[in-house]
C-alpha cells in the first residue's frame, strides 16, 4: 500500500497576472514556496480540502505556480463526505501561466457562494513540470489533498503530507450572499432576492435590498433574522430564516398599474436607514452592530394562489455589517 501512495505522489509531483485586491481566503497565501517541486501528470487534477470561516461569494482563485507556460485551469468542488474526496465542480475557470514563480490563477466562470464551516475542495489542473503550489518549509503536516487523473471520475487519496499547498481564493467577503429557493407564484415567476450597495452599522443610507420578479403592486415586507439560515416549509414555499424572525416596514412593489397583472414588480429597502430608524418602524438595535450577520426574505401578497398559500416567497440573503 504505501508504495503505490509514493508512486501515485510521485506522479502528482513530476506530473495570468495577479489578481488586484485582497483574497477572502488565503492558505499560506505568502510568497514562501519550495523551489524545484514539479507539477506532473498526465491530466492531473490536484483538490486540496478546505473549509472558510465566513461566508462569501468566490469569485477568482490563484495558486503559486511557475516554471513553465500554457494553459492551466482551477476549480471549486463540492463535499462526498462519506467518500473523503471531490463531488462535483461548482465553477471553474483558465488561464495561460506565466514561467515567472508568483501567484497566477483566474477569474470563475460564475460566483461559488461558500458557507462558513462547509467542507470544499480547490481544484487545480497544472501543466507538467509547472512549478508546486507547496512550502515544505511549515513545520507539521499540510491540507487533505486528492489526485486524479481521469478528470474526477476516479480519486486517489486522501494524503496528507509534508506538502502545505498555497492558494487564494477572491470575491466579495463581506458581500452579500444568496441562498435557499424561491417560491414560484401565480403567474409562473420566481422572484429573486439582490443587495446593491454596501452593509454598514453606522451609515444612514447606502444598502438596498430588492425583491424583483414579483407581482406588481402588491405589498411586502422584508423578514430578517439574526440568527441565520433555515429551510422551513412555509406557505407553500420556504422560509429561509432562523428563528427568531423579524419585519421590516411595509413596501409597495410597484411595477405595471393596475388592473393589469404580471411580474413587473420590485420590492426595495434601504436596510442601513431602516437600521437607524429612519424609515420607521422598530428595526433591531443588532442591526448597528459591527460584524452582526443578517439573514433577509422578501414576503408579498399574491392572491392568485389559495388561502393560506397566497403569499409571495423570494429566495434569501445573508450579509455581515
Amino acid at each position: 500500500m504505501r508504495s503505490f501512495q509514493l508512486a501515485v505522489l510521485s506522479l502528482i509531483l513530476t506530473a495570468s497576472s495577479a489578481i488586484a485586491q485582497t483574497p477572502c481566503h488565503a492558505e499560506f497565501g505568502d510568497n514562501v514556496f519550495t523551489d524545484n517541486v514539479s507539477m506532473g501528470g498526465p491530466n492531473l487534477t490536484l483538490v486540496i480540502k478546505f473549509t472558510v470561516p465566513t461566508s462569501f461569494q468566490a469569485t477568482a482563485v490563484e495558486v503559486f505556480t511557475g516554471e513553465a507556460s500554457g494553459l492551466n485551469s482551477v476549480q471549486i468542488w463540492s463535499d462526498n463526505a462519506g467518500q473523503n474526496q471531490p463531488l462535483a465542480v461548482l465553477s471553474s475557470g483558465s488561464w495561460n501561466m506565466s514561467s515567472t514563480n508568483s501567484w497566477q490563477g483566474a477569474p470563475l466562470q460564475s460566483a461559488v457562494p461558500l458557507t462558513a464551516g462547509t467542507i470544499y475542495w480547490l481544484g487545480w489542473n497544472p501543466i507538467n513540470n509547472a512549478q508546486a503550489n507547496t512550502d515544505r518549509s511549515q513545520p507539521g503536516n499540510g491540507q487533505l489533498y486528492n489526485a486524479s487523473f481521469d478528470g474526477g471520475q476516479s480519486w486517489f487519496g486522501p494524503f496528507q503530507d509534508v506538502e502545505h499547498w498555497k492558494f487564494r481564493i477572491f470575491g466579495s467577503c463581506n458581500g452579500p450572499v444568496t441562498y435557499c429557493t424561491a417560491k414560484l407564484n401565480s403567474l409562473g415567476c420566481t422572484p429573486s432576492i439582490s443587495g446593491v450597495g454596501t452593509p454598514s452599522p453606522t451609515a444612514l443610507s447606502g444598502f438596498t435590498v430588492l425583491g424583483s420578479n414579483v407581482r406588481n403592486q402588491k405589498v411586502g415586507l422584508l423578514l430578517y433574522s439574526l440568527t441565520g439560515r433555515a429551510a422551513t416549509p412555509f406557505q407553500g414555499g420556504f422560509l429561509c430564516l432562523a428563528p427568531a424572525i423579524r419585519r421590516s416596514t411595509s413596501a409597495n412593489s410597484g411595477g405595471t398599474a393596475l388592473p393589469a397583472s404580471d411580474c413587473s414588480g420590485v420590492y426595495s429597502i434601504d436596510m442601513n436607514a431602516f437600521a437607524h430608524g429612519v424609515l420607521g418602524g422598530t428595526p433591531s438595535p443588532a442591526l448597528q452592530v459591527p460584524g452582526q450577520q443578517v439573514n433577509c426574505q422578501w414576503w408579498g401578497r399574491d392572491p392568485g394562489l389559495p388561502v393560506p398559500n397566497n403569499s409571495t416567497l423570494t429566495d434569501a440573503l445573508e450579509y455581515t455589517l
